[in-house]
């Protein structure tokens, strides 16, 4: 196949440019004309490839031409190795649409026109938005083939690339004046979450064609296609390149097929396999992200490196790129193919999973897997560098790495803890309601926070937590003992105060009731996250705003602030009804799922909140489904749930969240209230009289709710 020619003559120019002397693409693809120009693309080699391309075009005898009295060629948009794309009109149907002619020159095989003519008649058969249709084929009276397919408008990613490189090489730039030119209108999105879409829109368009049976085999920004509508579409399944694609550079180096080849295509294995289809998007996403290329230098130099070198940590690069965007890249571009995605679908999986802000399925690679495939590829290297390094005592570097392995397992193991705690943990109800909560659910948040501290007994914040929970349980001693611990990981006066309010408290009461508070100033990061950690718990009027003032002033200091102050603009939302406190809600929670490399329940929460106050509740249901599985006994979450599946109309599911969430919280009215009215929906009359004749009234001066409601369920009735 031309394929496997096209690899044999990059091979042989390698070995000439290796020797120190000059590539000739003409005489060298003597025997196969047609492919000079993808050889000179693909080393780089930008005199021969336009001279190629230029005599191509002077000498053109297709252009103006009639396809069977239908299609007339107006002028070339590409050429490639396999053939040559005409802009052309159908006659008949009265459109612009584009025609693949393919090049039945010297050294083509009946199993390369063959192979023209099965991709075609299979990309007929995908039926997807993001893959370039195809309507017709046929024949020219002379024999050769040609197919005919949509005929798109708009831009190549590789140009949107050029443009932002062009605009910075530091940070990845917002849509703006650099790109107003490129669109009809400007992305509303980020520039991260719309590149992350449109590379998501592809890996759908190549699961389709995967589905279909056909593999790409270069993907790369060239081969996508941005419509005027901002809608990407994937072109080119290895017919034809554009003949612009060796000008674009991102370090003054081409884009062409090397930067994007899977390492196991550049050997001359796997080229028709999903997982070099994965490795080539992948490798697209990290240039559109980094603004470089996987591998900087010339062709030659990529092939060399791409055979024995992993590309450079996306993270080295973009520090800020969220945790989980940086594992979608690495693992699709694993070196080996087993393992990356081992499907297209699984990638777009995450790439979807990433933008809806769910848990993707991979993580980065640490630094220590890192270099431990570095030396399982090149053990001589590793073994002489040890050899060197003999006086260095073996025990105790094994200690070290053992050591450093245990500590990674550790913060790990506390992260997945963190991840599941409540949205409002020890900061429930009024203090005296908090008291009242089901017990089994106190031990297990006091397990979890116990086997945090255990893992890092040095973690301020969630010491704090704990001694406010051990208050909760009449654990006096227990909760002034990790006061006092607190206190000296961040010796303050203020903190010395709060100490004291703890060793003194009312040993005949439980929780924040038992503390008389007669507390300094807070002045550092530490006293501000204490300060408004205990607003929470206390509940007194104004209590929000003075917490998200106390938190923001500990948020630069403390990831675990930043995280507590997501309660804190709950609850203030509810007191303000502002919608931008309810945006800032949901941006400050992405922040902070970015920062701890995962979703918690608690982040997930505060956005599922954010959505309902906003009336987004596909939305909102999807992020608080997340959350009840990482913390599935909150109340607040199910009754958030209930709230958002009744808007939807799914009143069977708020059934079931209402009912479970009035066992969480046996005592709050509202539950029951919201839960009758959903059975009246259901025209579940007895259960909603039922649910309202058993509503908690406490000390009768709620009788009034039971009767309002009792009455709601009879006018339906």
């Amino acid at each position: 196949m031309s394929e496997t020619r096209l690899i044999g003559y990059v091979r042989e120019a390698l070995e000439i440019l290796e020797r120190g002397e000059d590539v000739d693409v003409r005489v060298l693809c003597r025997e196969d004309p047609d492919l000079a120009p993808a050889v000179a693309e693909a080393l780089g080699l930008r005199t021969g490839l336009g001279d190629l391309h230029a005599a191509a075009e002077r000498h053109d005898p297709f252009e103006g031409r009639v396809l069977d009295g239908r299609y007339e060629l107006v002028d070339c948009l590409g050429r490639g190795a396999m053939g040559v794309v005409y802009r052309a009109t159908d006659r008949e149907l009265e459109r612009t649409v584009a025609v693949k002619l393919f090049s039945a020159g010297p050294g083509r095989t009946s199993e390369d026109e063959q192979r023209f003519v099965r991709e075609a008649l299979v990309l007929a058969s995908v039926e997807d938005d993001h893959v370039v249709r195809v309507f017709d084929r046929g024949a020219t009276d002379a024999g050769e083939l040609y197919v005919v397919m949509e005929c798109l408008s708009g831009l190549p990613l590789s140009d949107v690339l050029q443009a932002c490189c062009e605009a910075t090489s530091e940070d990845i730039p917002e849509f703006g004046e650099w790109s107003d030119p490129l669109f009809e209108r400007r992305p509303t999105a980020t520039y991260l979450r719309t590149v992350v879409r449109w590379i998501a829109d592809v890996a759908q368009g190549l699961a389709a064609a995967h589905a279909a049976g056909v593999f790409h085999r270069d993907v790369k920004p060239s081969n996508i296609f941005i419509k005027q509508d901002l809608e990407a579409v994937l072109l080119d399944f290895g017919i034809a390149t554009r003949s612009g694609d060796a000008a674009l550079t991102a370090t003054n180096t081409s884009i062409g097929t090397p930067w994007y080849m899977a390492p196991e295509q550049v050997t001359g294995g796997g080229r028709g396999t999903a997982t070099a289809d994965v490795y080539g998007l992948a490798a697209t996403l990290y240039h559109m992200l980094a603004l470089r290329p996987p591998f900087s230098g010339t062709a030659a130099q990529v092939f060399a490196a791409v055979q024995h070198y992993d590309p450079q940590p996306i993270g080295k690069f973009r520090p800020d790129l969220p945790r989980d965007l940086v594992a979608i890249v690495e693992h699709g571009m694993e070196r080996t193919p087993s393992r990356r995605y081992q499907s297209i679908a699984a990638m777009e999986a995450d790439l979807r999973a990433f933008l809806d802000h769910r848990p993707v399925s991979v993580r980065p690679l640490r630094a220590i897997e890192r270099a431990i495939r570095r030396m399982r590829r090149r053990p001589a290297r590793a073994i002489a560098t040890a050899s060197t390094a003999a006086l260095v005592p073996i025990i105790g570097v094994s200690l070290w790495l053992g050591a450093a392995e245990q500590a990674r397992r550790d913060h790990e193991s506390k992260l997945e803890r963190i991840a599941t705690l409540p949205f409002d943990l020890a900061v429930e109800d009024a203090p005296a309601e908090r008291l009242h909560r089901p017990a089994r659910l106190r031990r297990a948040n006091l397990a979890k926070l116990d086997a945090i501290v255990q893992l890092d007994p040095g973690d301020f914040a969630y010491r704090t937590y704990r001694a406010a929970i051990r208050l909760d349980e009449g654990m006096h001693e227990g909760a002034a003992a990790d006061m006092r611990a607190v206190a000296q990981i961040a010796p303050s006066a203020f903190l010395r105060s709060v100490v004291s309010s703890f060793e003194n408290a009312d040993r005949s009461r439980a929780g924040h009731l038992a503390l008389q508070l007669e507390l300094t100033e807070p002045v550092t990061a530490h006293d501000a996250f204490v300060a408004g950690f205990l607003e929470l718990r206390g509940r007194e009027r104004g209590y929000a705003e003075r917490a998200v003032s106390l938190l923001t002033r500990a948020a630069d200091a403390l990831l675990a602030a930043r995280d507590l102050r997501l309660v804190a603009v709950a609850a203030y939302g509810e007191v303000s009804r502002d919608a931008e406190v309810w945006q800032r809600l949901f941006e400050d929670a992405r922040s902070v799922i970015e920062a701890f490399g995962r979703n918690t329940s608690r982040a997930l929460a505060a956005q599922g909140i954010s959505m309902i106050a906003r009336h987004q509740y596909d939305q909102a249901v999807a992020l608080l489904q997340d959350a009840d599985e990482l913390c599935p006994d909150q109340y607040g979450i199910a009754n958030n749930l209930g709230q958002a599946y009744r808007k939807r109309n799914l009143l069977a599911a708020a059934t079931e969240a209402f009912e479970r969430a009035a066992k969480l919280r046996p005592t709050f009215w509202r539950t029951h209230y919201q839960l009758a009215l959903v059975q009246r929906d259901r025209n579940e009359f007895d259960a909603a009289r039922a649910t309202a004749a058993a509503m908690p009234i406490g000390d009768g001066s709620l009788e009034w709710r039971r009767e309002y409601t009792l009455g709601l369920i009879a006018d339906k009735e």
